[in-house]
């Protein structure tokens, strides 16, 4: 029933170390494994999957992303759809989000939830009561995994994934393809993080490295490109600091120098492998990886 029960079962056994039975050992983690010693020495076992509080539609599954409304109302998404609890963590509803795992959740300012998936892009509206597949101008889905999200200052969405980056107007429910200028553009098209920093600048982490957005003309959105790590992504998982840096797991970027330096452990960052899409920032300036 696990190697916590089985340890502590075989640290109370020790002579003059076990309680008078009745006694129940429990260990209440993903699952809830239990050991009950009976008054002839019978132990009983047992393995139950524990649940949130008042879950009768929670089944589980592997999470890829998490998401706080403005109302507080939590969203996880899972290989089983995407689930929604209160802040107290009591299970509210379950939504079905196109097929495959939830990869990227973002609560934006208006109170509306934006998935991106295995399947493409999709988003419930405020007050509505499921989600709405975004489609391409020509009215076709976009397919293959979604691997970023960003909420534009005008509250348009920016959108990152296999297929490219792409741009939701506010309002709207198409997904523009970015454009870019020859010789202007991101030189490999799969899009792995996405930041729109403090200053209004956009980042995106491609597997051809970090770029960043510096002019718009009319449609076109130029980029220029800041650095990589063995010609490839920088790490995805990109946030910024106060003083303007941008960070992910593996790297520090300095736009004011123009300096890219590779993290490691001479400088007191030992993360080993890092997951794509789990980091956080904190009020207090510290980030989470």
């Amino acid at each position: 029933v696990g190697g916590d029960v089985t340890a502590g079962l075989a640290a109370l056994a020790r002579p003059g170390a076990a309680p008078r039975a009745p006694w129940l050992l429990a260990d209440l983690g993903t699952n809830g494994e239990f050991a009950l010693t009976l008054p002839d020495s019978t132990v009983l076992v047992a393995s139950v999957p524990m649940q949130p509080d008042h879950s009768p539609g929670y089944s589980g599954g592997q999470v890829g992303g998490m998401a706080q409304r403005t109302d507080g109302t939590v969203f996880v998404g899972t290989d089983t759809g995407v689930h929604a609890f209160t802040p107290q963590r009591r299970w509210l509803a379950r939504y079905a989000a196109g097929l495959g795992r939830a990869r990227r959740l973002l609560a934006t300012q208006d109170g509306a939830v934006w998935v991106g998936s295995q399947d493409g892009v999709h988003r419930l509206a405020p007050g509505g009561r499921s989600f709405e597949r975004l489609t391409l101008a020509d009215g076709s889905p976009l397919n293959g995994n979604i691997n970023a999200l960003a909420e534009a200052r005008d509250g348009g969405l920016w959108v990152g994934g296999n297929a490219g980056l792409y741009r939701v107007a506010p309002g709207a429910a198409v997904l523009d393809r970015v454009v870019s200028p020859p010789g202007a553009g991101l030189r490999k098209q799969v899009v792995l993080g996405l930041l729109l920093d403090r200053q209004g600048r956009l980042w995106v982490d491609t597997n051809a490295g970090l770029h960043q957005a510096v002019a718009q003309r009319g449609a076109e959105l130029s980029f220029s490109h800041v650095g990589d790590q063995d010609g490839g992504s920088v790490g995805a998982n990109l946030m910024d600091d106060a003083q303007g840096r941008i960070w992910t797991h593996q790297v520090v970027y300095d736009p004011a120098s123009g300096r890219l330096q590779r993290l490691g452990e001479p400088d007191g960052v030992d993360i080993g492998t890092g997951w794509y899409r789990s980091h956080a920032a904190r009020p207090d300036g510290r980030l989470l990886f």
